[in-house]
C-alpha cells in the first residue's frame, strides 16, 4: 500500500470514510447534549432550592425559638423576670395615661368640696347648759369648747372707758349662759388634735341659727384663735370699732387660751345645781 505524505490530497474513498466518521461523532455528541443540559438544569434547581431553604431558615431563626426536644422542659421565666415584664407593661400604660392627662391650675389653700364635714360628726348636746367661761360650757353629758375662739379669762378683770375695773371674765361667761338659755344647740365636732384636755370636745356650735364663736367675738368677750377664719376676724374688728366688751377700755389680746386653765380648774358638772 502506498503511503502518502502529510498534506497530500486524499483519494475519494478516504474522504468518504472521513466524512462518515465525523458525522458519527457529531451524532453521538448531539445525542449526549440533551442529557448533559438536563443534568445541569437539575443541579442548578437543587442548588437554588438549598439556598432558598437556608435563607428562610436564618430568617425564621431570628424570630422563633426552636421547640424543646421531647422530654426536656421548656425554660421557665424567673419571678424577677415576670415582675420586670409586668412592671414594664404597667409603666407603658401609665405613660399613655399621663400623656393624655392635663393638670388644671388650682388653689392649694382652697377647701376641697365635700371634705369639710366628711369626718365631723354632728352633735346635739342636751340641756342643761352651764357656761364655764365665754367659750366653754357644759351640756348634759359633755363639755364643749367653741372652736376657733379664745375667751377672756373667767376670773379676769378689765378697765372700761373711764378707767374703772369690772369683771369682764364673769360678764363674758354670763353672756354665753344667757344666750344658750332655752335654745337648741347643734355642734359639729372638729378634730384639732388631742389638746390639753381629752375630755373637752372642740366643736363649731350654733344656737338659734347663730354661730356661737362668732357671736361671742362680736360681743367683745372672745378672740379669734389661730384656726379662726375671715368671719371671726371681721367680728373682732367690729367689736373693737364699737368699743364693746373688753374693748370698752384699753385691752390686749392674750396669747394663751384661758379656756384650757378654766377647764382644768372647774371639773365637768361642778357648776350644775344639784337640785
Amino acid at each position: 500500500m502506498e503511503t502518502m505524505a502529510p498534506g497530500y490530497p486524499q483519494s475519494d474513498e478516504d474522504m468518504n470514510e472521513t466524512a462518515r466518521t465525523t458525522a458519527a461523532a457529531n451524532g453521538a455528541d448531539q445525542e449526549k447534549a440533551p442529557a448533559r443540559g438536563a443534568a445541569l438544569s437539575i443541579g442548578m434547581a437543587i442548588g437554588l432550592a438549598i439556598l432558598v431553604a437556608g435563607g428562610a431558615g436564618l430568617l425564621l431563626g431570628r424570630h422563633l425559638t426552636a421547640p424543646a426536644p421531647s422530654g426536656v422542659a421548656a425554660p421557665v421565666a424567673s419571678p424577677d423576670e415576670k415582675r420586670s415584664a409586668v412592671t414594664s407593661l404597667e409603666r407603658q400604660i401609665a405613660a399613655r395615661r399621663l400623656a393624655d392627662w392635663k393638670l388644671e391650675p388650682f388653689d392649694r389653700l382652697a377647701q376641697v368640696e365635700g371634705t369639710s364635714t366628711a369626718f365631723e360628726p354632728i352633735l346635739h348636746p342636751a340641756p342643761p347648759f352651764d357656761a364655764v367661761d365665754a367659750t366653754l360650757f357644759d351640756a348634759f353629758d359633755m363639755r364643749i369648747r367653741l372652736a376657733h375662739a379664745k375667751p377672756v379669762g373667767r376670773d379676769e378683770a378689765c378697765l372700761d372707758h373711764q378707767g374703772r375695773r369690772f369683771a369682764c371674765g364673769l360678764r363674758g361667761r354670763a353672756s354665753l349662759q344667757n344666750f344658750l338659755f332655752g335654745k337648741t344647740v347643734t355642734c359639729t365636732r372638729l378634730f384639732l388634735g388631742k389638746g390639753e384636755n381629752p375630755d373637752v370636745v372642740d366643736a363649731r356650735c350654733s344656737a338659734g341659727g347663730v354661730d356661737l364663736a362668732t357671736r361671742q367675738i362680736s360681743a367683745g368677750w372672745a378672740f379669734p384663735s389661730v384656726h379662726g377664719d375671715a368671719g371671726h376676724r371681721a367680728a373682732l374688728e367690729e367689736a373693737q370699732r364699737e368699743r364693746i366688751g373688753v374693748w370698752a377700755g384699753p385691752y390686749e389680746v392674750p396669747r394663751e387660751d384661758h379656756s384650757v386653765e378654766d377647764a382644768r380648774d372647774l371639773p365637768f358638772g361642778s357648776l350644775r345645781n344639784p337640785n
